[in-house]
């Protein structure tokens, strides 16, 4: 007898986020679909934040906060959220147009134009410096190792168990 294992994942893209209004909608769409459906894992695909936004704070604060209550809602952990940069997660650089325009030009015939500005332009990467930072920062965040370390504590033997054993 054969057994399937059925696998559900949400794919969520171009969230764009500016402000706190529009984060409040789309966590109250989330909320609701977090009660009908679970998922084994969430793929977040591009433009975590609106370049144009003219936020106060940084730019991906609301990205955060967002990814923060999808793990809250779905309660898959943040290892199981997969992040991907878009367009608009990348700030502007030194010869981005000039890149640009050469690997448009170039594409049809080399396929390979794109590795190689990876490669010998430390510039295409910094373009994404804010985003690595982000990136960062939501999967390394001191409240979850703080929430990791209560967890491990309040499991593990004190000294005097450990004495009575």
């Amino acid at each position: 007898m054969e057994t399937t294992t059925t696998l559900s994942w949400l794919h969520i893209s171009d969230l764009h986020i500016m402000d706190s209004s529009l984060l409040k909608v789309m966590i109250g769409e989330q909320e609701s679909f977090a009660k009908q459906r679970k998922f084994a894992f969430i793929v977040v695909t591009g433009d975590l934040r609106d370049k144009d936004c003219t936020c106060k704070e940084d730019k991906y604060t609301k990205a955060k906060e967002y990814l923060e209550k999808l793990n809250e809602l779905f309660k898959i952990g943040k290892e199981n959220i997969f992040i991907v940069p878009g367009n608009h997660d990348a700030e502007h650089f030194k010869y981005r147009k000039e890149i640009i325009n050469t690997i448009v030009k170039e594409l049809p015939t080399n396929y390979d134009v794109v590795s190689c500005y990876l490669k010998d332009s430390p510039n295409l990467l910094d373009a994404f410096d804010s985003y690595s930072k982000f990136a960062y920062e939501f999967y390394n965040d001191s409240k979850d190792k703080e929430s990791e370390n209560e967890k491990k504590e309040s499991t593990s033997p004190t000294k005097s168990e450990k004495d009575n054993e």
